[in-house]
């Protein structure tokens, strides 16, 4: 096995937990197959590990399966029960790195795990899947397009709207519902930007037309860019 060292600064206040007995392991989705990603977190969930999931852009300096930790002592514990259970499951040549920072992720004995399924990474489905939030918008206050093709959109008052979801073309999203007769779109957008953990791409969806169900609401998110420093 192939051993590097990477310094990472913190990405995210969301990484920053410290130690804890039950270990946390950070599973990536951002290149893997929904189903993949459920067989590993069922996996590593049968084995006593709390998984929690994450989609970020991997480092810089990572271009295959990867386990993140700060601590040699977390892989002389743990290494021996992970390993086996991503070799069972495809994912054999997985390489290790520990990161030694002062202000990391994976403190005590908490991991992070990037694996990667061939052509995810080029879908642009990818970065638009996610939960959304809405901006000075009264009526609706999130969406959430799901890996399975299926968008829920929540309103502010109560109730939901649920249906189907596309991108026939870049940079368009498609949202329909056929018992309703929803036929929808926005415009994606999306830009670069900085703050004080990195750099960040904010998704944008405009709507390109009113109508009563989806009205002129703009939803967005951000998705944190992985950075070897």
């Amino acid at each position: 096995m192939r051993h590097k060292l990477i310094l990472l600064a913190g990405l995210s206040a969301l990484f920053f937990i410290a130690g804890c007995a039950v270990p946390i392991v950070y599973l990536n989705d951002y290149e893997l197959e929904e189903s993949n990603f459920e067989k590993v977190k069922n996996a590593l969930e049968e084995k006593g590990f709390k998984v929690n999931r994450v989609s970020l852009k991997a480092p810089s300096n990572i271009h295959e399966s990867t386990i993140i930790t700060g601590s040699k002592a977390t892989v002389e514990q743990n290494y021996n029960q992970i390993m086996p259970i991503l070799a069972s499951l495809g994912y054999s040549n997985t390489d290790i790195t520990f990161v030694e920072s002062g202000n990391h992720w994976y403190r005590g004995d908490n991991i992070g795990v990037y694996l990667f399924d061939d052509g995810v990474g080029e879908k642009p489905e990818r970065e638009i899947i996610g939960e959304y939030s809405s901006d000075n918008c009264e009526s609706m206050k999130s969406l959430i397009l799901k890996a399975d093709g299926n968008f829920n959109v929540a309103y502010t008052f109560g109730g939901e709207l649920s249906g189907e979801w596309q991108i026939i073309s870049m940079p368009y999203v498609n949202l329909w519902n056929k018992r309703t007769g929803l036929n929808f779109y926005y415009q994606i957008e999306i830009e670069e930007q900085s703050d004080f953990s990195g750099k960040v791409d904010v998704i944008t969806l405009v709507p390109l037309d009113d109508q009563s169900q989806i009205r002129d609401c703009i939803f967005y998110k951000g998705i944190r860019k992985g950075k070897a420093i």
